[in-house]
């Protein structure tokens, strides 16, 4: 008789949601923004991470001076284009810090809804709506949009990305998959790893149209990019692909000096200093060369360091290089909110023979194995980690909505895990 309410309750509850989702969604995205705007303001111009002041450097440059440098008189090419850029659209219309943080919370705010509506296609209302939600409880995301960091641009560019990929029927949908993977690509270049997981999915699941599937994404997207490797060659005189800052982040992350997800600033700024000298391209060289040759000097210790930085990708803490940034109550939300996700994913992917995951469910799952591999090269910290941590989030979302969807079909909430859970 219990059951029986409890299943009731349970169906109604499901029924509800299914039935408001887009207003449930709507009021979570008008809360992020409420949220977010006042947060903005309150942080103020305050900026206390080396990366955010170099951003607005950029930013305010190229609005002032229409030069894309850090200093206002040396061009470079040190971080990537696409965030500081469409910060400065926001700069020349007479924008500070803070509207600059708003900027970010709408990024938030779309990506949460474009996560609602992909789900929501997938599997159902009810999943869609537990994907906003997941997102929304994930504070860290928020967190992260208070900071001049492109992790939140990219981010919405990446959940764009699989947004389109899950609605890619014909092979000419694939383009604008490329034209949004080639901005990613100039957001966060490291994507470049996961353009090739993409690819490598749609060769395997496209079949008779692979080939061109393939083609369909990697042109649009290297067109996209390809703007910036020629305004490099153009400024530097050397191929550029994306960012000279490659090589300062494989020492970083490689050299002796490095720690698994520390943050030992200073010894990148005695390494600048010692390369004052160089231009940034020759710099860049010099610092991978140097990270080449600790990482040779002794090869068995770096490839356990590798697999050391594999695990930390998916940890909850990272020491914080702005010591004010860090305190023991953040550690424990962040553990308290992101290893419940993580162990429903690695639930949902170990019983991937008993109920098979759907293609779209193995990109996820590809996307976030691989992203600590390809990460692990570098350096891994958490931030690096969170524009993925989306197609974490999508994957325990469609996993949640098919298990209840399951479970109110058979009316037993505790047998309900015994039954076949929906594939999108």
């Amino acid at each position: 008789m219990f059951a029986v309410g409890v299943t009731g309750a349970a169906r109604y509850i499901a029924g509800a949601v299914e039935a408001r989702g887009r207003l449930l969604v709507g009021t979570l995205v008008g809360v992020v923004l409420l949220a977010g705007i006042p947060y903005s303001f309150y942080l103020g111009d305050h900026l206390p991470y080396i990366d955010e002041r170099d951003y607005y450097a950029i930013a305010k440059n190229v609005a002032h001076k229409h030069v894309y440098s850090a200093d206002g008189e040396h061009p470079n090419a040190s971080r990537a284009p696409a965030y500081p850029l469409v910060l400065s659209l926001l700069v020349f219309l007479g924008a500070g810090v803070p509207a600059l943080r708003v900027l970010n919370f709408v990024a938030l705010a779309l990506s949460i809804y474009l996560l609602y509506a992909m789900v929501r296609s997938l599997v159902s209302d009810f999943a869609g709506v537990v994907a906003a939600m997941l997102v929304v409880c994930y504070p860290v995301l928020f967190y992260a949009a208070g900071t001049l960091f492109p992790q939140t641009l990219g981010a919405l560019l990446f959940v764009l990305v699989l947004f389109l990929l899950s609605r890619a029927v014909r092979t000419r949908s694939l383009v604008p998959v490329g034209l949004v993977f080639g901005c990613l690509l100039l957001t966060i270049p490291l994507f470049v790893f996961f353009l090739a997981v993409v690819v490598g999915w749609l060769l395997i699941t496209r079949r008779e149209r692979r080939i061109r599937s393939a083609v369909a994404v990697v042109v649009p997207a290297f067109l996209v990019a390809g703007l910036w490797t020629l305004r490099n060659y153009l400024v530097f005189g050397s191929f550029v692909l994306f960012t000279t800052g490659s090589g300062a982040a494989l020492l970083w992350g490689n050299s002796e000096h490095a720690t698994i997800g520390g943050a030992d600033v200073d010894f990148l700024i005695r390494q600048y200093a010692a390369a004052a000298a160089m231009n940034e391209v020759e710099r860049s060289a010099y610092f991978t060369s140097e990270a080449v040759k600790a990482m040779l000097a002794n090869r068995t210790g770096t490839i356990g360091f590798y697999f050391l930085k594999v695990l930390n990708h998916f940890s909850f803490y990272n020491q914080h290089y702005a010591a004010a940034e860090a305190s023991w109550a953040k550690t424990v939300v962040m553990g308290l909110t992101y290893v419940p996700l993580l162990l429903l994913f690695i639930v949902r992917v170990a019983r991937r023979k008993r109920y098979p995951l759907s293609a779209f469910e193995v990109l996820l799952a590809w996307l976030y194995v691989s992203s600590a591999f390809i990460y692990a090269i570098f350096h891994t910290r958490i931030r690096y980690r969170l524009p993925v941590d989306y197609a974490l989030i999508a994957l325990v979302a469609m996993f949640i909505g098919s298990w209840v969807s399951a479970t109110l079909t058979r009316g037993d909430l505790g047998g309900g895990a015994d039954r076949d859970v929906r594939s999108a």
